[in-house]
């Protein structure tokens, strides 16, 4: 598969500082059956957006929530995309 960035530019932005998961405008998470994915999310007043993608690029989804919502509701969205499980 042909990327995006160069190869050193993609290994900069997965870099990711003291333990918290963040890199150069990404974030990685591990989904519950192991699964890890990076990608961004963020929100406004009323509405929560986030893109994610596996490793291999192979799976991704995207989501956007309107309403009071916290970031802490993508738990279960990506527990049910990535592990096939809402929880």
């Amino acid at each position: 598969m042909v990327g995006l960035l160069a190869p050193g530019q993609l290994k900069a932005m997965k870099t990711t500082v003291f333990d918290s998961g963040y890199g150069l405008g990404i974030e990685q998470l591990t989904a519950s059956c192991g699964t890890r994915v990076w990608g961004h999310g963020g929100g406004w007043i009323g509405s929560l957006s986030y893109a994610m993608t596996t490793e291999d690029g192979g799976h991704s989804f995207a989501l956007n929530l309107n309403g009071d919502w916290d970031s802490a509701g993508i738990g279960p969205v990506l527990e049910a995309e990535f592990c096939g499980t809402a929880g």
